[in-house]
């Protein structure tokens, strides 16, 4: 992380080293259950990055069509 804050960065990465061990305990004691969290977050993190890239798509498609409109306007 590029931040100049130190504290920010040093609460992240406690925070991740906390959830990587986590996450290796639940593989462990629970398998099954972490193969459904895994499976429920891929299908969300799917489901929201075709409705995101959908809108960016769109936002882009909008600016560049008033790019292009100015751009007559002024010829």
């Amino acid at each position: 992380n590029a931040s100049p804050e130190p504290f920010s960065n040093i609460g992240l990465s406690l925070s991740q080293d906390a959830a990587i061990l986590g996450g290796l305990a639940l593989i462990y004691r629970h398998p099954i259950i972490a193969f459904t969290l895994v499976v429920v977050l891929l299908v969300a993190f799917f489901y929201f990055a075709r409705r995101l890239w959908r809108a960016a798509r769109i936002r882009l498609q909008s600016i560049a069509q008033r790019w292009r409109g100015q751009a007559v306007r002024s010829a």
